[in-house]
């Protein structure tokens, strides 16, 4: 299933999305569609696990992770609360599929999780700088296409 990638300029904040209710919540709340930035699993399969979703009020932040590291960063920064599964990703490269990277902004507070190559290059136009691999996902169709 599709991991769309969301941007509101009103929060500087980036919001990645796979369900219906999730997407529709960001274009409610304001956030601008930016592009599907990569695939992951809908169902629990062999070496993946789950990619959830956080909120931190007082940072108006949505994170996107699933690396124990980043979990516990998360817990000892606290303030951020577990929102939603959006699916699963692997914890280890496998064929066929790419980095999902999380990337930070001290000035804007931001946390950005993308896999997608132009919102890779987005992120450090920007000042985001990379955190770590959260995990391993699969191309968008779009990147799919054009490796064909």
């Amino acid at each position: 299933m599709s991991l769309e990638l969301y941007w509101s300029g009103d929060r500087k904040d980036n919001f990645c999305a796979c369900k219906d209710d999730a997407k529709q919540t960001a274009l409610d709340a304001g956030y601008v569609h930016i592009r599907e930035d990569c695939r992951i699993r809908r169902k629990h399969k062999g070496g993946s696990i789950p990619l959830k979703t956080f909120w931190h009020d007082g940072r108006q932040d949505n994170i996107t992770v699933c690396h124990p590291d980043t979990l516990q960063s998360l817990e000892d920064c606290g303030g951020y609360n577990e929102i939603r599964v959006e699916g699963y990703v692997y914890d280890h490269h496998k064929s066929g599929t790419i980095p999902l990277n999380l990337y930070w902004n001290n000035e804007r507070q931001d946390n950005m999780s993308c896999a997608h190559p132009d919102s890779q290059q987005a992120a450090e136009e920007a000042g985001y700088i990379f955190v770590r691999t959260e995990g391993y996902v699969f191309p968008s169709d779009d990147q799919a296409s054009s490796s064909d």
